[in-house]
């Protein structure tokens, strides 16, 4: 799984330890999935994130490469500080520029991070189920940051909506025992 620009995401089907085939997808072009989260406040601020989502794309189907991507800390971000999502992307505030937000303490930032690590969290975890994998693994432009990758790490937001789809494959009990490696 690779949110960067976009949300680049691929199978690996291996047979033993011989690679037999590399599928990649559109998996970010999917429909946004469902997130609930256990703080009420949370829940409200995704129903404002989702509007906003509906107002700026389409009213109908927000995707998830609209939160999980560089675009979607972006999108997220400027949600949270105003209803809207500016039309000119030069307008917009990137993705780098909100973590160093986050990372000098700005509420809405934070908040940005938790949506989109919840967000990956479910994103991967119907991955998980859907696919039976054993192993899942990060890349993308986002996944270069260290800050990124420990947010990620220790994120309640991530690991509730992971498992709560993941723990549906058989595969695995990811519940317990996540296999996530990030590269």
């Amino acid at each position: 799984i690779g949110p960067g620009t976009g949300l680049g995401t691929c199978l690996v089907m291996q047979e033993g330890r011989k690679q037999q085939a590399i599928y990649t997808s559109e998996a970010g072009h999917n429909t946004l999935p469902y997130v609930d989260f256990k703080d009420r406040d949370m829940n409200e601020w995704r129903d404002i994130l989702l509007n906003g989502l509906k107002k700026h794309y389409d009213p109908q189907t927000p995707i998830t490469e609209h939160i999980v991507s560089g675009t979607g800390i972006s999108n997220i971000y400027h949600l949270c500080i105003s209803d809207s999502i500016p039309k000119d992307k030069k307008l917009r505030i990137p993705a780098e520029q909100v973590e160093n937000l986050a990372k000098a303490g700005d509420e809405n930032a934070i908040m940005t991070f938790k949506f989109f690590n919840a967000y990956l969290g479910a994103h991967a975890g119907t991955l998980a189920a859907t696919t039976k994998t054993k192993h899942i693994f990060f890349c993308g432009g986002l996944m270069a940051s260290p800050w990124v990758l420990e947010q990620l790490e220790q994120s309640p937001e991530f690991m509730d909506q992971f498992t709560e789809r993941a723990a549906l494959s058989n595969a695995m009990n990811w519940s317990t025992n996540p296999m996530i490696k990030v590269k």
